[in-house]
């Protein structure tokens, strides 16, 4: 039997922060580069949105596949009302009612999320597990 893959070989389309366009998400790209590109923005988002909507993350976060999906849906959701013009008060409603659910979401986990102390091992995470290379890795 073979060891499967973490990166699959089909086309997928998730989104991850966009004013008002899906972006491939990272099962579509190819180039450990972008990957790594990819969840490094995630990274950076989700940190951003842990802060501004209180979610209360919890370390490991990039570890369940559900999480990475919802956090990468609420950024894209986010951006549509901070980047683009699009002003529907009935649909940012519908997004803030939203949040509770999203933070029993992500409520798992022993350790609030850090994004400082965390990175090191959300890194560590992206070699190991989502085949991602930083740009100026050398092995």
């Amino acid at each position: 039997m073979t060891a499967r893959s973490p990166v699959p070989t089909d086309a997928h389309a998730d989104v991850l922060m966009t004013a008002d366009v899906a972006v491939a998400g990272w099962r579509s790209l190819r180039e450990p580069e972008q990957r790594w590109d990819w969840f490094q923005k995630l990274y950076d988002q989700a940190a951003h949105l842990d802060r501004r909507y209180r979610l209360a993350l919890r370390t490991g976060w990039w570890e369940d596949e559900i999480q990475v999906e919802l956090l990468a849906t609420l950024g894209a959701w986010v951006g549509m009302f901070d980047y683009a013009n699009w002003v529907d008060p009935e649909a940012k409603a519908r997004l803030l009612f939203q949040l509770q659910s999203i933070r029993e979401l992500v409520r798992g986990g022993a350790q609030q999320f850090d994004p400082e102390r965390d990175r090191k091992a959300f890194e560590h995470h992206l070699h190991a597990q989502r085949e991602c290379e930083a740009a100026n890795h050398v092995p």
